[in-house]
């Protein structure tokens, strides 16, 4: 599978640009305001809508950069936006296998 139910209302992915899991929210509105994306429901071949835009904020205490991910789920595939702030910006690659035990 390449997307998985990770815990009420929300859908996990590997995203290999960040070296981690995402977690969509399918379900409800974060606090932030964002979401819930719609999910088409198939679990090997998910889409997602609208684009998906993971920001952190610079640390500067910790010695750690502002961060974004900005990515497009569709059919199985992530297209990465060009305002990544990581290696596979401006790239669509094959969304990677997802297990439970990953999540």
């Amino acid at each position: 599978m390449k997307a998985i139910d990770a815990h009420e209302g929300f859908v996990a992915i590997v995203c290999k640009g960040c070296d981690e899991i995402h977690y969509v929210s399918t379900g409800k509105k974060l606090p932030n305001g964002h979401g819930p994306w719609r999910f088409n429901g198939n679990y090997m071949l998910p889409t997602f809508q609208p684009s998906v835009n993971i920001h952190w904020a610079p640390v500067p205490e910790r010695n750690k950069p502002e961060r974004r991910c900005h990515f497009i789920v569709t059919n199985g595939t992530i297209h990465y936006c060009g305002d990544c702030t990581h290696a596979l910006a401006g790239q669509t690659i094959e969304l990677p296998e997802i297990t439970k035990e990953m999540v």
